[in-house]
């Protein structure tokens, strides 16, 4: 598949939010939000991103230390660093397969990493640009996209597809328009090939 400038539909508005609900009585349907977690994570930097996996796996991207993985809602955190093979400290974008929830993707400024253990390990499985958004299809979890930079700042974004659950990934766009920071990507419900860019 070509994906040509007449295949995007940019300005998707999307807003996401991952919330603990505090102990003791509240009324019902109400989230009370809490900003005293002394186990979250940390390092320094800010955190560009958050996402949970099928399993409910919580992991926070940082742009000056990798990413942190919660087991338990958000009450602790470990480091996925390069002990396990993420390398990269700027993590931007995260991308989770839609029902194994042990494979996680984490894009950053050296490329894609893979890992389909939770963490425990992880695959570098793009090794160019930066990668700001990632997104497996929930219709057919074999595919994949990216939101790739040549550097980090860069207003020259592309698209890079998988079809091999992650392991490897190929540019696909054709005449996209110029100056496209890319910062999120999608992918219809109900097909893996209809493609959906935030810029």
């Amino acid at each position: 598949m070509v994906l040509t400038a007449g295949s995007w539909w940019i300005g998707v508005v999307l807003a996401a939010a991952i919330a603990g609900v505090a102990a003791g009585a509240q009324p019902a349907g109400q989230i009370v939000w809490s900003t005293d977690h002394p186990g979250g994570p940390g390092g320094g930097g800010a955190f560009a991103t958050i996402g949970a996996s099928a399993s409910g796996i919580v992991v926070a991207a940082s742009d000056l230390s990798g990413a942190y993985l919660s087991f338990d809602r958000g009450q602790s955190w470990e480091v996925v660093g390069a002990d396990r093979g993420l390398v990269t400290t700027h993590v931007g974008g995260l991308g989770f397969h839609p029902t194994d929830g042990d494979v996680i993707y984490f894009g950053g400024e050296d490329g894609i990493y893979r890992t389909e253990d939770a963490g425990a390990s992880v695959q570098h499985v793009l090794n160019t640009g930066y990668v700001e958004d990632i997104v497996i299809s929930s219709n057919d979890p074999s595919i994949g996209y990216a939101a790739w930079h040549p550097v980090y700042d860069s207003t020259s974004g592309g698209i890079y597809k998988t079809t091999d659950n992650g392991l490897s990934w190929t540019r696909v766009d054709v005449d996209l328009p110029d100056g496209l920071r890319i910062i999120k990507v999608l992918t219809a419900l109900d097909d893996a090939e209809t493609v959906f860019l935030l810029s």
